[in-house]
């Protein structure tokens, strides 16, 4: 056999993962082989064996979504690294924030570039419009496209021209470096990159915001906690609002912060409801009495669901907000081309302590007890055209300088424009009140 042919039986050996270890029960893995054969040897259009083995994928994981489950994906090179730099919470880059703005959108710099990284020291400032990376223009790209023409690998060069405010235009090379990504962040920026927790109007909330849960958001929320209490606060707000979540051993050490020892966490079963493991904190939690509001809505999802949950279900936290995602599901992430492609496969579900399923499947009724519900009297029912306000106005807080020089008017405190940190607030002011 040739060389070619024994590289396509490679690939197709690597689709028939769901069912090599029945092969010899299961005729189809060999039929997948023979049917790459076939078109390698007789198609008359005849493509690379890696858009074979993408297309193949990318109709495994179909039948797998036809099937209710929405979150299996074939991750190709291009989408498995970012998935990846998100989990390790860094990557390789120049350290700028950027989004659409203007009519027609353009990709534009948000805020300052982050201390200390390669665009710090560039001419880089708030306002550029991002016109070309490595010669390639921006305009007509989607968001992330432009992100990941950015990133490369840590040491590698990326030639970058800006347009600035004024209208001149320049082009200048940077070198790619470690770009770390925190996922614990707080009210409002600090010109030096840091973060301010401690509400203005309510200095004895602090607001701690998860975006997301990477391999480092236990020990960042850690140390978030320390500094909050260190200073003061007598309360915590845990914002998990658009927090799509991340690995589960990760939502365990955030739970471990707040549970006593040998507090159930989560349950996860497999095919049929089988219990495939338990998991509960190992130790009692350093804050096992500070008061805890956690605030969810639509896109609180996963690991960030978890946490939520068990915090709820051992009164640990008063939940508020809006219903959560609810997306109980176990995805492993499965190597298919070493350093390459992956295959990420729902393999189990996510059952919080009380023992109710987190997942909502397509088509399931509001009836039905699924994702994580505000508690009584905590919910804080939103429009769409009110969301985008609260985020419009979140998305420039959130820009440096823009509520440093905060002047205590209704239009920068956080307890006016956002109802639902406020009804939380609220909540932990009674909570504070009932204290010795």
């Amino acid at each position: 056999m040739s060389r070619r042919n024994l590289t396509v039986l490679f690939v197709a050996l690597a689709i028939g993962l769901l069912c090599y270890t029945r092969s010899e029960r299961n005729p189809y893995a060999r039929y997948v082989g023979h049917a790459y054969e076939l078109v390698d040897d007789y198609a008359l259009e005849q493509p690379t064996d890696r858009e074979l083995f993408a297309g193949a994928m990318q109709g495994i994981v179909g039948v797998l979504r036809q099937r209710g489950d929405v979150h299996s994906d074939f991750l190709d090179p291009r989408k498995a690294e970012p998935f990846m730099a998100d989990i390790r919470q860094e990557f390789g880059g120049v350290g700028v924030r950027v989004s659409f703005e203007g009519t027609p959108p353009r990709i534009v710099v948000v805020e300052p570039p982050q201390p200390g990284t390669p665009a710090y020291a560039s001419p880089i400032r708030v306002k550029d419009q991002i016109l070309t990376v490595d010669g390639k223009p921006t305009e007509g790209l989607g968001l992330q496209d432009v992100v990941g023409m950015m990133r490369g690998k840590v040491g590698a060069p990326v030639s970058l021209t800006v347009r600035h405010e004024g209208g001149a235009e320049e082009t200048f090379q940077l070198v790619r470096a470690e770009i770390r990504v925190p996922s614990v962040i707080g009210d409002r920026p600090t010109a030096d990159g840091g973060w301010r927790y401690e509400l203005e109007s309510e200095p004895r909330v602090a607001l701690l915001r998860v975006t997301s849960f990477g391999n480092r958001t236990s020990d960042e929320l850690a140390a978030a906690l320390k500094q909050v209490v260190d200073d003061g606060a007598e309360a915590v707000v845990l914002d998990f609002r658009g927090n799509p979540g991340g690995p589960l051993d990760t939502a365990v050490r955030v739970c471990e912060l707040f549970l006593p020892k040998e507090s159930r966490v989560v349950t996860i079963r497999g095919r049929d409801g089988e219990v495939q493991s338990e998991f509960a904190t190992s130790a009692d939690g350093p804050y096992l009495d500070l008061p805890l509001a956690v605030l969810v809505d639509g896109d609180t999802a996963s690991a960030s669901e978890i946490v939520a949950a068990a915090l709820q279900d051992h009164g640990r936290a008063v939940v508020v907000g809006q219903r959560s995602y609810g997306k109980g599901t176990v995805q492993q992430m499965l190597e298919l081309e070493p350093g390459h492609s992956m295959l990420k496969l729902t393999t189990a579900s996510f059952w919080r302590p009380s023992g109710v399923n987190i997942h909502r499947l397509p088509g399931t009724p509001e009836s039905v007890p699924w994702g994580v519900s505000p508690d009584e009297g905590a919910e804080v029912p939103m429009t769409d055209k009110e969301r985008i306000a609260w985020y419009e106005w979140r998305r420039n807080r959130d820009l440096v300088g823009a509520t440093t020089a905060s002047d205590g008017s209704a239009e920068s405190d956080p307890l006016v424009k956002d109802p639902t940190l406020a009804k939380a607030v609220e909540r932990l002011d009674a909570m504070l009140g009932e204290r010795p």
